[in-house]
């Protein structure tokens, strides 16, 4: 499937995918019970990391006990997202093609949205976990901690890298948004009425798009997130990453539960609603009870914070996987 799908795509080509989407959605019986199809080899789901790449990106932080910029500690928390996602395909001695990868970056390259992959696999949309395993750039050390038994352990351990930080320009997140639309109608094209764990979209960003006022970006975010196979509407994700002390907002109940802040309202409605199954995970992470709905958002987000954030957007269809 990953093969089928153009990352950039000609106004006749839009057209014609435009045409065959609207007859592939035509066909879709939505399930009584949605998310809950199993994702196999046979029946793939996908997940997709728009990355702001602006030179915003550039700002420096404290990640880890280290000082580094923004671009760097989310390249290195993708590269360890993807490494863990392609440790967790790896099933009785086989990989198995469970998902497929895009990452879209935005900003860096003549400010606009642009195919994220570096090296044997520049240009591509979505990848196989074969061709993760088999292109990666370099194979690096990064430190890790985890809490066992209430005590904080630190280690290092080998992680692969598929982009490296980069970050420069505008900040053109409407182009994006709209880039990611292009890829999820052809792959909801190219499932051929399977039943489909629908894909998961993350956007990260640290600062207001540059392309698009707010009913450009939420038409942009709309036309995202009516997409579905039968098990379900594409889930959108976004991130406002900061670097200030603020204290970070995840997975907010209703609007109230953001500052008043014109662009954390914005996100909130760009964002989807999440599904009851994702609740037992953000009630642990926010303390909160697992009464009413989450929005798939976080506002004022550190970096450890989006790590968080990026563990329960992934962690509950990889519990799909069969």
């Amino acid at each position: 499937m990953p093969n089928l799908i153009k990352s950039q795509l000609l106004p006749a080509e839009r057209t014609a995918v435009q045409q065959l989407l609207q007859a592939a959605m035509s066909q879709v019986v939505p399930k009584s019970k949605p998310y809950t199809a199993y994702i196999t080899r046979k029946t793939p789901s996908a997940m997709l990391f728009l990355i702001d790449q602006s030179g915003s990106m550039d700002v420096e932080i404290v990640f880890q006990g280290q000082t580094t910029t923004k671009a760097q500690a989310v390249a290195l928390t993708l590269n360890s997202l993807l490494d863990e996602i392609l440790n967790r395909c790896n099933r009785e001695g086989e990989l198995r093609e469970y998902f497929q990868i895009g990452i879209i970056g935005y900003g860096n390259q003549d400010d606009d949205a642009y195919s994220a992959w570096q090296g044997a696999l520049d240009g591509e949309a979505f990848v196989g976990m074969s061709q993760l395993r088999d292109h990666y750039l370099s194979m690096t050390q990064t430190t890790v901690e985890q809490t066992i038994r209430g005590r904080m352990i630190v280690s290092q351990k080998p992680v692969r890298e598929w982009i490296t930080p980069q970050s420069g320009g505008l900040t053109p997140m409407k182009a994006a948004l709209d880039l990611a639309a292009d890829w999820l109608e052809q792959w909801i094209v190219a499932l051929e009425d399977k039943d489909c764990y629908p894909p998961i979209v993350i956007n990260i960003t640290d600062g207001e798009a540059t392309d698009g006022d707010d009913t450009e970006l939420l038409q942009a975010a709309r036309r995202m997130k009516t997409l579905n196979t039968a098990d379900g509407n594409v889930l959108l994700f976004n991130v406002h990453l900061s670097d200030t002390e603020h204290t970070p907002v995840l997975f907010p109940q209703n609007p109230d539960d953001l500052p008043e802040d014109n662009y954390a309202q914005l996100l909130y409605r760009m964002s989807s609603e999440m599904p009851a199954s994702y609740n037992t995970d953000i009630a642990r992470l926010t303390q909160k009870d697992l009464r009413g709905a989450y929005t798939g958002m976080a506002f004022n987000a550190n970096i450890n914070a989006l790590v968080y954030f990026l563990q329960i957007g992934t962690t509950t269809s990889m519990g799909r996987t069969k």
